[in-house]
């Protein structure tokens, strides 16, 4: 897996100083590693290897071609699996979009043509590798690190967009291709652009919308768990022992019991709050499977930072012997196979072409917004345009309507879900293994009639399909959705995740961190964007035991951390 930055056009001088500084500012963020370039007249990269997925991310041809890639495409060609990254080399021009068609994988790239001075960016076909792009000076450039763009302010500079900034804090993620700085965007799903010093194109190598039909001969569960079989297979590799995060849910489940079953040894990893469901569940889950399962028990730290305490912690305990750098996560079930988000009034109000209804629904479901009174009166605006924003992109989708909030959240949170993780894997050194976001099971799912879908009802028939004793371990249901059919002892007196996850110490703690921020917010200069005065009156409200305002605090955190 390749950190890397490219760019085309321009001057050779400003391409220069580009060069340098993008140079500078990987070794300002990775240290005393070894950096490695390509250039030609008019072109450059700069990159950095990172040995996750394959031993290289990056291929050279005799013709100047120079591919590097960040994730795992999964490459398909004539029905058969081929390699990754020489193949993208060696394909160009309408032969590129051809192969893009044709990959599974969760990636981002870019191809550089050195003889032509040409680069072709490309991301996959939900976009979930984030790839940012813009431009300065005649010069188009693309990196998958935001990190590294913030590091070349001195050259390229970066002024927040405060759409962009109301979004993230409303929602935590912007939406359509908008970043939080103007003139950066994130390319979108199945975006193939080609850039040179003449300009930039950029096309869509796939449509969601050219829905797949199914097999009508065959029960949908089952047609559903075998694509999602062969996305946990091409995603095995050699290994024979592997390692997976395993709630007490059921994304992660369907993940270690697909690889159980397959003959992997399997480590398990738990971190949820002690004596809940999802910490016993996980447990139990992990014995019917024979796991070698580890449990380090987290309150209500933010769940990057829980993990990798968790792994640090099974590392230290296992000596790291059974650690490949890759740790299968449940990324993107519940809301790719679940609906979580979705209820039949939203996904009805979609189907009738009543997209304001429907994005006003869905923002009042999903609690998507921020206090008016936590903003100065000038860009309350800015948030009431949310809603809007998220109908807009509903109407994207309006060849299939019915399925309209279900690719808007596909191509919008889903799209956006990994940023945080994917912003740091080079501190980590690890990455995920993400079979829900196949390109194939997520086809399957579009294909599939909603009233299965929704409530997850057909995910509950596919674990209770499972082979073996797994099927008969509780699992922990979504509130408002179908219950776990498989009845709880009654002897356990478990805590549910999303009614009682932390203890009265634990949201103390949080009610003081949101006061607190109020207060800090409030006498300090930060997001233009709040109102002071208000965050102010607030604090007084909460300390002085009148009304509780410590939410505003969250609000606060959330637009200064966007700002950023």
């Amino acid at each position: 897996m390749a950190i890397f930055f490219a760019a085309v056009g321009g001057s050779q001088e400003d391409l220069q100083r580009l060069k340098a500084a993008a140079s500078a500012a990987l070794g300002r963020e990775l240290g005393d590693v070894p950096l490695q370039s390509a250039e030609a007249p008019g072109l450059f990269a700069v990159w950095h290897e990172l040995g996750i997925w394959a031993p290289v991310s990056h291929h050279r041809l005799a013709d100047g071609a120079v591919s590097l890639l960040a994730g795992e495409p999964i490459l398909h060609l004539d029905g058969h699996r081929i390699s990754q990254v020489d193949t993208l080399a060696r394909y160009a021009d309408g032969a590129l979009p051809a192969l893009l068609q044709q990959s599974h994988g969760t990636f981002c790239g870019v191809r550089l043509d050195l003889a032509q001075a040409r680069v072709h960016a490309f991301t996959d076909k939900l976009g979930v590798r984030t790839l940012y792009t813009g431009e300065h000076r005649g010069i188009h450039f693309f990196t998958n690190a935001r990190w590294l763009l913030q590091g070349l302010g001195n050259v390229i500079p970066l002024e927040p967009d405060p759409q962009g900034v109301m979004e993230i804090a409303s929602m935590a993620f912007p939406l359509a291709e908008r970043t939080r700085y103007r003139g950066i965007r994130a390319c979108y799903g199945a975006e193939l652009v080609e850039a040179s010093a003449a300009g930039i194109t950029k096309t869509t190598y796939h449509d969601w919308q050219d829905l797949t039909p199914l097999d009508a001969t065959r029960p949908y569960e089952v047609e559903l768990y075998e694509t999602f079989l062969t996305a946990v297979r091409d995603r095995q590799g050699g290994a024979e022992e592997q390692t997976a995060f395993l709630s007490g849910g059921m994304d992660s489940r369907l993940i270690a019991a697909s690889l159980a079953h397959s003959g992997i040894r399997l480590n398990t990893l738990n971190f949820a709050p002690s004596d809940t469901q999802d910490l016993t569940f996980g447990r139990m889950a992990a014995q019917a499977l024979g796991a070698r399962h580890f449990e380090f028990p987290l309150g209500p730290d933010n769940f990057d930072s829980k993990q990798i305490q968790t792994i640090d912690a099974w590392k230290a305990k296992d000596g790291g012997r059974n650690f490949d750098r890759r740790i299968w996560s449940g990324d993107g079930g519940s809301v790719g196979l679940g609906h979580v988000y979705l209820d039949e009034q939203i996904v009805r109000l979609a189907a009738e072409r009543r997209y304001d209804d429907a994005a006003a629904l869905l923002c009042r479901k999903s609690k998507w917004g921020i206090p008016s009174r936590a903003l100065r009166p000038q860009y309350r605006e800015l948030a009431r345009r949310v809603q809007s924003e998220v109908a807009a992109e509903m109407r994207r989708w309006d060849r299939v309507p019915e399925k309209a909030a279900y690719l808007f959240l596909m191509l919008n949170d889903q799209r956006r879900h990994l940023i945080g993780h994917f912003e740091t894997v080079h501190k980590k050194g690890f990455d995920f293994a993400l079979p829900f976001f196949d390109a194939r099971v997520i086809a399957k799912v579009l294909a599939g009639p909603n009233e299965d879908l929704l409530n997850h009802r057909v995910y509950n028939r596919i674990l209770l399909a499972l082979p073996g004793p797994i099927a008969q371990v509780p699992w922990q249901a979504y509130p408002g959705h179908d219950p776990c059919p498989v009845p709880v002892p009654s002897e356990l007196k478990l805590r549910y995740q999303w009614e009682a996850c932390y203890d009265e110490d634990d949201t103390q703690m949080l009610k003081d961190r949101h006061t607190a921020h109020c207060l800090r917010a409030a006498l300090r200069p930060g997001s233009p964007l709040l109102s002071r005065t208000n965050l102010l009156a607030a604090w007084v409200l909460t300390k002085t035991g009148l009304r509780d305002q410590s939410f505003y605090g969250r609000y606060a955190d959330a637009l200064e951390q966007a700002n950023r």
